[in-house]
């Protein structure tokens, strides 16, 4: 097929002809004149159920926008991230530029995942995109639905219109998909049956479709009912298609042998009951009452992430000297991590904190991926996939050859610094407090305060430990330990934060908080968890991504507390500002481009005007000479009168030719001058280019590793939980309006009025809550 020649392709249902990119050969889409869901280049379906090679022509017209835009996924997704205004054109081609360039070195990715990856849409933004173009894609196939429904006799086009009208109402208050054979289903409109031959003539009842097996043929109406009324029971398969239930309908009677014959037609073949709990589930009435498990699949086999084993206490402090390192009156379940499943681990071998170049900082344990399931279709189920943890080198450190080890190349202090990093970094010890007489600090390395950092100084380090702080302002790229108070700071860290107590701060960091006692009347944002072992919450607001860990939250006078889990505020905020800093940037280098222009519009000016001048100089040169050969004449021949005249107009074009001369030497030096601000100009250029391409680098790292790990949207209470608090998931949010003692508070998709689907934060003891 020449280069230029675009395969047409065929809906099997309507036989709809589309025109496609050959790499598009083998991608799943809805047809935009039916609805039905189709795979390009498979072969139209014919009425006699045979199957023919796939009629394919050749056709050198260019893929046109609309040719298959409202069909592929990719496409659809981008135009309604452009709808809602979260990207820009240009921001969506440049996208699907990349997108093709890694799908020719092998690497195909979504578009949702570059979009997201490169900063350009948060991952919140992405799931609601993902539903309203699932929404879109149903609402096809369903509308095809109706239309198949009404033909047959199963519905009338009023019933068919409500259903719509429904589906989509419920999809605007809870954000869940309900197919509209499910809504006919719970009206009444449909039986089961019926709904399985529709979904069996648009080809959605196939697994990885609707998660069940290919339904008999479409019958007609009178042959649908009467076939439902002589089985006597109805199948029932699990959306994880891992379990199918068998139920009793009617008082019909049917066998063993009736009962295999009809799960063989439908393609349960895996961990199929017994034949003596077949016979005792067929011929005992009360056990019938109840649907019978008739088939168990077996569950995939689960991986394991990898991890970063860290060989080094944090902080660079023994670990004797944790303020939060007690159980502080948590229980078992308070003590346990918030997040379960933590891409990190930390086996303290350097209590003292120091190390030598050479020293093991970190190892990296790679993800175990898991084993392939069964189905009760006897179809294989994917394990869930692994992430692999990043071992990422700061200053001083480097990785070893296989990328497993982090190694130490100076002595120092290791650190955890922002974004995963670890950096091995010199000390600065001060004996006493950082007062007036110390001034403001500012150390690329590991401060240590032997006392107090008081009112109105300023900290800048890659770490800092102190006795306590007092209204002071701190700025770090690692750890903050202190071992006592904080009391009305301004606190800014890209490692984990530990003390005493917090009160009137505001509180800014990429790890963990871990406090001892209390925090009061602070605000807090936080990458990580926020543990306060056995301690209490007070009028305080907590944002944090992997959950929040107390002993109290409230009290009987206290003002109320607001608490964010799951969500990030910070790196939003981060990569808000990046993206500002690269408009800033283009910005700028849209302004050098004009002021380019204009220099060299200016250069070609004096260009012109230097060979103008230059040509009128050459000319009136040769005219100097034959003056001055006049001159010489008239001179010879002691003609006086002719002489004089002569030597005035030689004098004369002398100063012209000056003059011009020193026209010339000022157009040279402006040539000159246009000449450097050219270089000026594209210095300034590369420079912004190279400033904008590495707030790229930055907007990429903050989103890689803000998705490495999921938000826990999750709060858990040891002790009392006060009534006016307010939680916010990722989805849900949740007022407690009578105080709760020892629960646990959870987001989790659960089951709402209708049976649909819908996010709600989940109340539990921790006692029962596993």
């Amino acid at each position: 097929m020449p280069e230029t020649a675009r395969p047409i392709v065929f809906c099997p249902s309507c036989q709809a002809q589309y025109r496609i990119a050959e790499h598009l050969l083998g991608r799943q889409v809805t047809c935009r004149k039916c609805g039905t869901l189709f795979r390009l280049g498979e072969a139209p379906e014919a009425a006699s159920s045979s199957t023919a090679a796939p009629e394919v022509h050749p056709d050198p017209g260019p893929l046109g926008a609309h040719d298959i835009a409202q069909d592929d996924s990719y496409l659809v997704l981008g135009r309604l991230a452009l709808k809602y205004h979260f990207i820009d054109l240009h921001q969506l081609r440049d996208a699907l530029s990349y997108q093709d360039q890694e799908r020719r070195r092998g690497r195909p990715l979504r578009l949702g995942e570059i979009l997201v990856t490169h900063g350009l849409l948060s991952r919140a933004q992405l799931d609601f995109l993902l539903s309203v173009q699932d929404m879109l894609e149903l609402r096809k196939l369903d509308q095809h639905f109706g239309v198949i429904a009404v033909k047959n006799g199963f519905a009338t086009q009023a019933q068919i219109e409500a259903a719509l009208a429904e589906q989509k109402q419920l999809f605007k208050t809870t954000k869940v998909l309900t197919p509209i054979g499910d809504l006919l289903l719970a009206s009444g409109v449909l039986t089961e049956r019926k709904k399985n031959a529709i979904l069996h003539k648009q080809k959605r009842n196939e697994v990885g479709a609707e998660g069940l097996p290919a339904a008999p043929p479409l019958p007609a109406a009178d042959e649908t009912a009467a076939g439902e009324a002589d089985a006597g029971f109805e199948l029932e398969v699990a959306p994880d298609r891992l379990h199918a239930f068998l139920r009793a309908t009617g008082s019909g009677r049917f066998n063993e042998t009736a009962v295999r014959s009809f799960l063989e037609a439908r393609g349960i073949t895996t961990g199929v009951v017994a034949d003596a709990q077949l016979t005792a589930w067929i011929e005992d009435p009360e056990q019938r009452g109840r649907p019978l498990p008739v088939a168990v699949g077996r569950p995939p086999i689960p991986g394991q992430n990898g991890w970063i084993k860290i060989l080094f206490a944090a902080g660079g402090v023994d670990s004797e000297a944790d303020p939060a390192g007690g159980d502080g009156g948590g229980d078992s379940d308070t003590d346990t991590d918030t997040d379960g499943d933590s891409d990190t681990d930390t086996e303290i071998r350097k209590e003292t904190g120091g190390v030598q170049a050479g020293d093991v900082l970190a190892e990296k344990v790679p993800a175990q991926p898991g084993g392939p399931g069964v189905d009760v279709y006897g179809r294989p189920i994917d394990p869930a996939p692994v992430r692999d943890a990043a071992l990422l080198a700061g200053p001083g450190t480097e990785l070893s050859d296989d990328g497993c080890r982090l190694i130490a190349t100076v002595p120092g202090v290791p650190e955890r610094i922002g974004l995963g990093r670890v950096a091995v970094v010199p000390v600065l010890d001060i004996p006493g407090d950082v007062d007036a007489a110390t001034g403001h600090i500012t150390f690329d390395g590991a401060v240590r305060v032997a006392g107090t950092i008081q009112s109105g100084r300023r900290v800048t380090a890659t770490s800092l430990s102190a006795g306590e702080m007092y209204r002071a302002t701190i700025e770090t790229s690692g750890s903050v330990w202190v071992r006592g108070g904080v009391i009305g700071c301004r606190i800014k860290a890209g490692g984990e934060i530990r003390a005493k107590y917090l009160r009137e701060t505001q509180l800014q960091g990429l790890a963990d908080l871990v406090v001892e006692k209390e925090i009061i009347d602070s605000r807090v944002e936080i990458s990580g968890a926020c543990r306060i072992r056995g301690g209490a919450i007070l009028s305080s607001r907590i944002s944090a991504k992997k959950g929040i860990v107390a002993g109290d939250i409230g009290s009987e006078v206290a003002r109320p507390s607001t608490l964010a889990v799951g969500v990030d505020p910070r790196v939003e905020r981060e990569i808000s500002a990046l993206k500002e800093a690269i408009t800033e940037q283009r910005a700028a280098i849209e302004e050098l481009d004009d002021r380019l222009d204009q220099l060299r519009g200016a250069a070609e000016q004096v260009q012109r005007e230097i060979g103008a001048t230059a040509q009128i100089q050459d000319r009136a040169l040769v005219t100097r000479r034959r003056l001055d050969q006049e001159r010489q004449q008239a001179e010879g021949h002691a003609d006086a009168r002719a002489l004089a005249a002569a030597t005035d107009a030689l004098q004369q074009m002398d100063r012209e030719i000056e003059q011009r001369e020193h026209l010339l030497d000022t157009l040279f030096n402006r040539q000159d001058t246009t000449a450097n601000q050219e270089a000026e100009v594209r210095q300034a250029m590369r420079q912004a280019g190279e400033a904008s391409a590495q707030l790229e680098n930055q907007i990429l790292e903050w989103t890689e590793w803000a998705n490495a790990e999921p938000g826990v949207p999750e709060v858990r209470v040891s002790g009392r939980l006060y009534a006016d608090t307010e939680i916010e998931g990722l989805y849900a949010s949740f007022k407690v309006r009578d105080p709760l003692d020892r629960v646990r508070i959870r987001e989790r998709r659960v089951a709402g009025a209708g049976g649909t689907m819908e996010w709600k934060l989940v109340v539990g003891h921790l006692s029962t809550t596993p």
